[in-house]
């Protein structure tokens, strides 16, 4: 079992949650579709802006066994 959607979900309410102040949008989950919407792969993104302007991508995908 891949757990992709699990830790990507995780690692977004903890931006969400985060006091700091640094961070100024935390997206939201991005799937990995072709341009139909067909599933690729269970690969899942995340785009973060800081109060800087500066854009993040945050990837979690499951890496061969």
């Amino acid at each position: 079992m891949i757990y992709c959607d699990y830790i990507a979900h995780l690692i977004q309410q903890a931006l969400v949650a985060d006091r700091d102040d640094l961070l100024e949008h935390v997206g939201h989950i991005k799937l990995d579709l072709d341009t139909t919407g067909a599933w690729v792969s269970s690969t899942k993104t995340l785009e973060v802006f800081d109060t800087n302007g500066t854009k993040y991508r945050i990837t979690v995908e499951a890496l061969p066994q």
